[in-house]
Protein backbone atom coordinates (compact mmCIF):
# COMPACT_ATOMS: atom_id res chain seq x y z
CA UNK A 1 0.00 0.00 0.00
CA UNK A 2 1.45 3.29 -1.08
CA UNK A 3 1.48 6.34 1.14
CA UNK A 4 0.16 9.66 -0.22
CA UNK A 5 3.73 10.96 -0.56
CA UNK A 6 4.80 7.89 -2.49
CA UNK A 7 1.78 8.17 -4.81
CA UNK A 8 2.37 11.87 -5.47
CA UNK A 9 6.12 11.38 -5.97
CA UNK A 10 5.58 8.57 -8.47
CA UNK A 11 2.87 10.57 -10.24
CA UNK A 12 5.50 13.30 -10.83
CA UNK A 13 8.03 10.63 -11.96
CA UNK A 14 10.49 11.53 -9.22
CA UNK A 15 12.88 9.27 -7.36
CA UNK A 16 13.35 9.73 -3.63
CA UNK A 17 16.75 11.30 -4.32
CA UNK A 18 15.28 13.76 -6.83
CA UNK A 19 12.51 14.76 -4.42
CA UNK A 20 15.12 15.16 -1.70
CA UNK A 21 17.19 17.45 -3.91
CA UNK A 22 14.19 19.56 -4.97
CA UNK A 23 12.76 19.93 -1.46
CA UNK A 24 15.97 20.04 0.60
CA UNK A 25 14.51 17.25 2.75
CA UNK A 26 16.84 14.31 3.42
CA UNK A 27 16.30 11.03 1.57
CA UNK A 28 16.10 9.30 4.96
CA UNK A 29 13.19 11.55 6.01
CA UNK A 30 11.40 10.86 2.72
CA UNK A 31 11.92 7.13 3.23
CA UNK A 32 10.55 7.35 6.77
CA UNK A 33 7.45 9.23 5.56
CA UNK A 34 6.91 6.75 2.74
CA UNK A 35 7.09 3.88 5.21
CA UNK A 36 4.18 5.32 7.17
CA UNK A 37 5.41 8.08 9.48
CA UNK A 38 3.27 11.19 8.77
CA UNK A 39 5.12 14.38 7.81
CA UNK A 40 4.84 17.36 10.19
CA UNK A 41 5.50 21.07 10.27
CA UNK A 42 8.26 22.35 8.01
CA UNK A 43 8.75 18.99 6.30
CA UNK A 44 5.03 18.73 5.48
CA UNK A 45 4.89 22.28 4.03
CA UNK A 46 8.15 21.91 2.08
CA UNK A 47 7.10 18.60 0.49
CA UNK A 48 3.65 19.95 -0.36
CA UNK A 49 5.18 23.04 -1.99
CA UNK A 50 7.70 20.95 -3.93
CA UNK A 51 5.00 18.59 -5.22
CA UNK A 52 2.55 21.43 -5.89
CA UNK A 53 -0.21 20.05 -3.66
CA UNK A 54 -2.06 21.11 -0.54
CA UNK A 55 -0.67 19.78 2.76
CA UNK A 56 -3.93 17.88 3.33
CA UNK A 57 -3.17 15.68 0.33
CA UNK A 58 0.04 14.46 1.97
CA UNK A 59 -1.86 13.52 5.10
CA UNK A 60 -4.91 11.90 3.52
CA UNK A 61 -5.14 8.17 3.64
CA UNK A 62 -5.44 6.74 0.14
CA UNK A 63 -8.71 5.14 -0.91
CA UNK A 64 -6.81 1.86 -1.40
CA UNK A 65 -5.79 1.93 2.27
CA UNK A 66 -9.36 2.62 3.35
CA UNK A 67 -10.63 -0.23 1.15
CA UNK A 68 -8.10 -2.69 2.56
CA UNK A 69 -9.05 -1.64 6.09
CA UNK A 70 -12.72 -2.18 5.22
CA UNK A 71 -11.97 -5.62 3.75
CA UNK A 72 -9.91 -6.55 6.83
CA UNK A 73 -12.88 -5.53 9.01
CA UNK A 74 -15.21 -7.70 6.91
CA UNK A 75 -12.77 -10.59 7.28
CA UNK A 76 -12.49 -10.14 11.06
CA UNK A 77 -16.27 -9.98 11.39
CA UNK A 78 -16.31 -13.67 10.50
CA UNK A 79 -15.16 -14.31 14.07
CA UNK A 80 -18.70 -13.48 15.22
CA UNK A 81 -19.42 -17.20 14.87
CA UNK A 82 -17.75 -17.44 18.28
CA UNK A 83 -20.49 -15.26 19.78
CA UNK A 84 -23.65 -16.53 18.09
CA UNK A 85 -24.65 -19.07 15.44
CA UNK A 86 -24.48 -17.77 11.88
CA UNK A 87 -22.65 -14.70 13.21
CA UNK A 88 -19.86 -15.22 10.71
CA UNK A 89 -22.28 -15.11 7.77
CA UNK A 90 -24.57 -12.37 9.10
CA UNK A 91 -21.79 -9.96 10.15
CA UNK A 92 -19.74 -10.40 6.98
CA UNK A 93 -22.87 -10.00 4.84
CA UNK A 94 -23.95 -6.80 6.60
CA UNK A 95 -20.53 -5.19 6.27
CA UNK A 96 -20.09 -6.34 2.68
CA UNK A 97 -23.40 -5.10 1.38
CA UNK A 98 -23.16 -1.79 3.25
CA UNK A 99 -19.85 -1.07 1.58
CA UNK A 100 -19.99 1.46 -1.23
CA UNK A 101 -16.73 0.27 -2.77
CA UNK A 102 -17.12 -2.34 -5.50
CA UNK A 103 -13.76 -3.99 -4.76
CA UNK A 104 -14.61 -4.35 -1.06
CA UNK A 105 -17.93 -5.92 -2.04
CA UNK A 106 -16.25 -8.36 -4.41
CA UNK A 107 -13.70 -9.49 -1.83
CA UNK A 108 -16.40 -9.47 0.86
CA UNK A 109 -18.45 -11.91 -1.24
CA UNK A 110 -15.43 -14.22 -1.39
CA UNK A 111 -15.19 -14.06 2.41
CA UNK A 112 -18.93 -14.79 2.73
CA UNK A 113 -18.57 -17.75 0.35
CA UNK A 114 -15.72 -19.12 2.44
CA UNK A 115 -17.76 -18.73 5.63
CA UNK A 116 -20.83 -20.38 4.10
CA UNK A 117 -18.66 -23.26 2.89
CA UNK A 118 -17.08 -23.60 6.36
CA UNK A 119 -20.54 -23.58 7.92
CA UNK A 120 -21.80 -26.30 5.55
CA UNK A 121 -18.77 -28.49 6.25
CA UNK A 122 -19.21 -27.90 9.98
CA UNK A 123 -22.91 -28.82 9.85
CA UNK A 124 -22.23 -32.01 7.88
CA UNK A 125 -19.42 -33.06 10.22
CA UNK A 126 -21.41 -32.29 13.37
CA UNK A 127 -24.49 -34.13 12.15
CA UNK A 128 -22.38 -37.08 11.05
CA UNK A 129 -20.13 -37.27 14.07
CA UNK A 130 -22.63 -39.04 16.38
CA UNK A 131 -22.97 -41.80 13.77
CA UNK A 132 -19.22 -42.07 13.44
CA UNK A 133 -18.84 -41.97 17.22
CA UNK A 134 -21.42 -44.75 17.69
CA UNK A 135 -20.13 -46.99 14.88
CA UNK A 136 -16.49 -46.64 15.84
CA UNK A 137 -17.21 -46.82 19.59
CA UNK A 138 -15.42 -43.56 20.32
CA UNK A 139 -15.68 -41.66 23.61
CA UNK A 140 -18.22 -38.89 24.15
CA UNK A 141 -15.45 -36.29 24.01
CA UNK A 142 -15.07 -37.03 20.28
CA UNK A 143 -17.82 -34.54 19.39
CA UNK A 144 -16.18 -31.81 21.48
CA UNK A 145 -12.82 -32.51 19.86
CA UNK A 146 -14.35 -32.19 16.39
CA UNK A 147 -16.13 -28.97 17.35
CA UNK A 148 -12.91 -27.50 18.75
CA UNK A 149 -11.01 -28.51 15.62
CA UNK A 150 -13.60 -26.87 13.36
CA UNK A 151 -13.59 -23.71 15.49
CA UNK A 152 -9.81 -23.44 15.37
CA UNK A 153 -9.86 -24.03 11.60
CA UNK A 154 -12.15 -21.04 11.04
CA UNK A 155 -10.12 -18.83 13.34
CA UNK A 156 -7.02 -19.79 11.34
CA UNK A 157 -8.83 -19.01 8.06
CA UNK A 158 -9.63 -15.52 9.32
CA UNK A 159 -6.12 -14.91 10.68
CA UNK A 160 -4.32 -16.18 7.57
CA UNK A 161 -6.51 -14.04 5.31
CA UNK A 162 -6.05 -11.05 7.62
CA UNK A 163 -2.27 -11.33 7.40
CA UNK A 164 -2.44 -11.73 3.62
CA UNK A 165 -4.66 -8.65 3.35
CA UNK A 166 -2.14 -6.66 5.37
CA UNK A 167 0.81 -7.83 3.28
CA UNK A 168 -0.51 -7.76 -0.27
CA UNK A 169 -4.14 -6.66 -0.13
CA UNK A 170 -5.54 -10.00 -1.28
CA UNK A 171 -7.09 -13.05 0.33
CA UNK A 172 -4.76 -16.02 0.62
CA UNK A 173 -7.48 -18.61 1.18
CA UNK A 174 -10.56 -18.45 -1.00
CA UNK A 175 -12.78 -20.89 -2.82
CA UNK A 176 -11.86 -21.81 -6.38
CA UNK A 177 -15.54 -21.86 -7.30
CA UNK A 178 -18.47 -19.52 -6.78
CA UNK A 179 -20.89 -20.51 -4.09
CA UNK A 180 -23.11 -17.41 -4.16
Amino acid sequence: MKTPLQQLRKKKNLTQAELSSLSNISVRTIQRIESGSPPKGYTLRKLADTLGVDTVELLNESSDDRNIRRIKLINLSALFFLVFPFGNIIATSLLTYRSKDEHARKVGKKIIELQVFWFLITAIVLFGSPLIQKNLHLSSSFLFFILALLTVSNILLVLINGVALSKNGELRIKLKFNLL
